[in-house]
């Protein structure tokens, strides 16, 4: 009996576990898909609906109120407020008598003070307050943390929503009564208005103790008293990625009784019809032996496979039911058989999808001359939402992007598909539209408006564009509110690093550079515009693509990698080869997820630039020259020959000398800017005198021809 109770009451507490931590995922994802519109600007109070955050709030009813914080680091507590924003909906009945504005300023104040202490307590990006002690009101603050790419700062999004979505999880009569507490037993949520206002701790002690202690994520307590001595049956469910615990008490004399009449009318049933049996066996035996042989029949035909035989319709006494029950499984089994064909034919269906769908990413490595580019793709069901490709433009000009749709699954997929019908369809007009060659933003206007008349902003996706230029060294970007991808340069000392060039890291990893570039994901707005930033490239630099499953799918213990440590990685594997680099990084990730289900799709893609076309000089003309009144650069298979009529050069003269060598023969009085300075042939003040060549590069000291003949042999630069 006992048994039963406890499968009752923990089964309960599952269900409304599991509903109440799908509602604040969902508030939690909603504010991580918006957060990158939410731009901070100047807004005229007056017209504080056209605000990107007043937009936010007012189109779900259950918001109250968003403030955005931002912090220098994630254990600071030293917050600054950025932007925030009030429901429209003031005069909302849950309001009640109360001053909408008021209470916004109470939650401002408790809010912030409470997130204080919350970096200390907890390694999560996320924590989850009541705010009904304060307000008077039944509201509760979800504050989300964002890592700020290449910064030590952070951004708090601090969320205040109504509690009605939790309190629907809740139930209440006169003998079963369910609450969510935290983790000090306090009562956070409760069908019992003065309990959620007053938030006492509960009365069941046995209870709490267990639910606080035991490591179990739900149990089940068995009788002991409450606060007001009556007798107890409860079972607790903790929320794995918020500390709280979903706790339900029923009474045990009402749980019995209800256990031991079940049972008890179970057996009365089943009583009289043992004694109809019997007594309908003396009064027709040879009735019931007629409908049982049909009955034995029956079944044997039914084993056989011959699911079409029915039992002949007969008396209406249990031989007569017995019949009928043989006939209705008859007719399950056939159902069961053909909803087994649909579900392999749906099945069969997503496996497909899963193939076709795998032909939109390239199937190995790409090499070109001067790009190589790699890529790793895993879904987290059957059909996924990210997408990446290339696409070469022209001789180098290649096109490569990264997406990632809202979800997975199959709406995801069909995203994707459309996604990348349309890149494909685009860049192959790029070859044929020069505006578009070098315009990513170009590219995501089009794939937007084509997206948002498509699925009308109920499905959204980030995408991140890029083309890389060899033949000019540079890299064009746009992005749609995807991850930032980066740069990991060759050198600690890159002068693209900046500051960080400076100060190198003490381990001795490069530093990677951030793609830092906000804008709307596709989908969402039809006339969404893009912004583009162009970075120079050097041979040797790997950009690292990747979508947000690799930072945010969680460990057995909730944690997420994140980008910053994320980042660490790429910078120690960013001597490697792109296979090899996105293996060593892939085998870290599934590591630290271990046995967890990945919760998204997870894609990286690495382009190594393997040589990048320096901006070349005219040719060197091949026109007869003398040594006596000019100097001469002549370039040969592997190196190259300078002739100076001069006397030795010192060393440092040798190595001003190298600036020199893209220089083409100058007529005297002409000048020639090279990549490594400025070289100026200067006719001599005597005639006699042989001409002189002036190397003028800034730091480089100058150098004169005269005297003897001297050659110098010098590697080639490429």
């Amino acid at each position: 009996m006992l048994e039963q109770i406890q499968d009752s009451l923990q089964s309960q507490a599952e269900r409304s576990k599991d509903q109440i931590e799908t509602t604040i995922d969902t508030w939690r994802s909603q504010v991580a898909i918006a957060l990158p519109t939410m731009r901070p600007t100047k807004v005229d109070k007056s017209k504080n609906e056209n605000s990107v955050l007043q937009r936010f709030v007012d189109a779900n009813p259950d918001f109250f109120m968003i403030q955005i914080l931002s912090a220098p680091s994630t254990t600071s507590s030293d917050f600054s407020l950025i932007d925030e924003a009030l429901t429209s909906h003031i005069n909302d009945k849950n309001f009640e008598d109360k001053d909408a504005h008021a209470v916004a300023e109470l939650i401002k104040t408790s809010s912030i003070n409470w997130l204080k202490g919350v970096p200390g307590k907890t390694k999560s990006n996320s924590a989850i307050e009541s705010q009904a002690k304060i307000s008077k009101l039944p509201l509760v603050t979800l504050a989300i943390r964002f890592e700020v790419a290449n910064s030590q700062g952070v951004v708090w999004a601090v969320l205040t929503a109504w509690q009605t979505p939790l309190n629907k999880a809740l139930s209440k009569s006169t003998f079963i009564k369910s609450s969510i507490i935290d983790r000090s037993g306090k009562i956070f949520a409760s069908l019992d208005p003065l309990e959620t206002i007053n938030r006492p701790t509960i009365n069941s002690r046995s209870l709490l103790k267990s639910a606080l202690s035991s490591d179990s994520p739900s149990g089940f307590e068995q009788v002991y008293k409450d606060g007001k001595g009556k007798d107890k049956v409860g079972a607790y469910a903790r929320l794995q990625r918020y500390p709280l615990i979903l706790v339900i008490e029923q009474d045990a004399n009402a749980a019995t009784q209800a256990v031991k009449k079940t049972l008890l009318s179970t057996s009365l049933w089943a009583g009289l019809f043992i004694l109809m049996a019997v007594m309908f066996s003396f009064l027709a035996s040879s009735q019931i032996t007629k409908g049982l042989r049909a009955v034995t029949y029956a079944t044997g035909r039914i084993a056989a496979g011959d699911f079409a035989h029915k039992v002949p319709p007969g008396s209406q006494d249990e031989v007569g039911a017995l019949g009928s029950a043989v006939n209705n499984m008859s007719r399950k089994i056939v159902d069961l058989m053909a909803s087994q064909v649909d579900k392999a034919r749906v099945e069969k269906e997503l496996e497909t999808a899963k193939m076709v769908q795998s032909t939109f990413f390239p199937r190995a490595a790409i090499n070109l001359p001067n790009v190589r580019v790699a890529g790793f793709y895993t879904p987290a069901s059957e059909c996924g939402g990210d997408l990446w490709g290339h696409y070469t433009i022209s001789d180098g000009l290649e096109f490569i992007f990264i997406a990632d749709a809202m979800g997975h699954g199959a709406p995801a997929a069909l995203v994707t598909a459309m996604a990348y019908s349309t890149t494909m369809t685009v860049a192959d007009i790029i070859k044929h539209e020069p505006s578009f060659r070098d315009s990513p933003s170009s590219i995501l206007e089009r794939l937007n408006r084509i997206i948002y008349e498509a699925v009308q902003g109920t499905i959204s996706m980030t995408f991140f564009a890029s083309i890389v230029d060899t033949n000019k060294g540079i890299l064009t970007y746009a992005n749609a509110g995807h991850n930032f991808p980066v740069i990991v340069p060759t050198s600690p000392t890159d002068s693209r690093l900046g500051k960080a060039a400076k100060e190198p890291s003490k381990s001795g990893t490069i530093q990677p550079i951030s793609l830092k570039l906000m804008g709307t994901p596709l989908g969402m707005d039809r006339d969404s515009q893009y912004k583009e930033r162009t970075i120079d490239l050097v041979a040797g630099d790997k950009i690292f693509y990747f979508t947000d499953g690799l930072i945010e799918c969680t460990s057995p213990k909730g944690d997420a990698i994140g980008r910053k440590h994320l980042l660490a990685d790429v910078s120690t594997f960013a001597n490697l080869a792109p296979e090899a680099m996105i293996s060593a990084i892939k085998k870290r990730a599934f590591e630290f997820f271990a046995s967890q289900p990945l919760a998204d799709d997870i894609t990286i893609v690495v382009a190594e630039i393997d040589k990048v076309r320096q901006h070349q000089t005219e040719p060197i003309p091949e026109h007869p020259h003398t040594p006596q009144d000019r100097s001469i650069v002549t370039p040969e298979s592997a190196s190259v020959t300078l002739d100076l009529s001069t006397a030795s050069p010192s060393q440092p003269e040798v190595a001003s000398l190298q600036a020199a060598m893209a220089a083409p023969e100058l007529p005297s009085g002409e000048s020639h800017t090279t990549h490594a300075g400025v070289v100026k042939s200067e006719g001599a003040a005597n005639p006699s005198a042989p001409a002189r060549t002036t190397i003028d590069s800034g730091a480089w000291p100058k150098v004169s021809s005269g005297g003897g003949k001297y050659k110098l042999k010098l590697p080639s630069v490429s």
